[in-house]
């Protein structure tokens, strides 16, 4: 499933946002408790190249629900390679 990123930006149901520390891969954390883990790959041509900001596609590279709170927060190791989140009740 691919998604534009201005999309990410317009939901009103994030409620964490995180980007792994190698930059290809944004995870986010919605209201009803899914976690979703999307891969981003850069689409520049040479006309984008100049413009401050760039368009990208985001494909979804797994979905899961562990909480049935609201995500609140999410964090990935300096390795890119745990990710943890977590919710408040």
């Amino acid at each position: 499933m691919f998604i534009h990123a201005a999309l990410i930006t317009n939901m009103s149901n994030t409620a964490a946002t995180q980007v792994d520390p190698k930059g290809g891969t944004v995870v986010v954390g919605f209201a009803d408790g899914v976690v979703r883990v999307l891969s981003v790959s850069k689409l520049l041509d040479d006309a984008s190249r100049k413009k401050k900001h760039h368009e990208c596609s985001l494909l979804l590279l797994q979905a899961t629900k562990p909480h049935s709170h609201p995500v609140t927060s999410l964090a990935i190791d300096n390795k890119g390679e745990v990710l943890a989140s977590g919710v408040r009740t």
